[in-house]
């Protein structure tokens, strides 16, 4: 393919999907909640029962371990929903084109050139894909093309790690991003 037959493709936009995104997050935050009521009634429990017995301050004692895991566990839960709430409400969430991808993530945005992404690989986790969009060694925030608001420090991450999508929360079926990948880059990008 040439780089006119690439730019008659429209560009692919993918958005977030709330039902999706709260699938995705409802295990986790039902966990923690659960774990803070457990650990709540077991801190009054333990308190109560070692207080009657042996004194007000081995009361205290004992319930205060249970007492810090509920206390975890309820700003655990309040982070998760801030995630979820984060995740719905970003709406397009990646862009590809024949220029290359666009990103807005809660970090900033993020623009990289098909020249600057090396592989793209697929993995299955349970029922969901996620697709990593490997960068090359030595792209720099200010590499040709890059465009980026997110920090140095995010960057440097990005570039051991790869750009990561994952299926759950996306209006989009994660073989279309693959395929669009593969379409804009004349098939030099085909997941592995």
């Amino acid at each position: 393919m040439t780089e006119a037959d690439t730019a008659a493709f429209p560009p692919l936009v993918v958005g977030t999907d709330p039902e999706g995104v709260k699938r995705a997050f409802r295990i986790p935050l039902s966990f923690s909640l659960g774990l803070a009521a457990f650990s709540a009634v077991a801190a009054v429990c333990a308190g109560a029962l070692m207080g009657a017995s042996s004194g007000f301050g081995s009361g205290i004692l004992s319930g205060l371990p249970f007492l810090i895991i509920a206390v975890y566990q309820g700003y655990s839960a309040v982070r998760v929903t801030a995630n979820a709430t984060e995740r719905a409400a970003a709406g397009p969430v990646l862009t590809l084109d024949s220029t290359g991808l666009t990103s807005n993530t809660p970090q900033g945005m993020l623009a990289l050139p098909w020249e600057a992404i090396s592989a793209v690989e697929a993995k299955h986790r349970g029922r969901h894909i996620i697709a990593t969009f490997r960068v090359f060694e030595g792209v720099k925030r200010d590499s040709p093309g890059v465009q980026t608001t997110i920090s140095p420090k995010i960057f440097r991450y990005l570039g051991k790690r790869g750009f990561r999508i994952g299926s759950a929360g996306i209006d989009v079926p994660m073989q279309t991003i693959l395929d669009a990948t593969a379409a804009f880059t004349g098939g030099r990008l085909v997941a592995r």
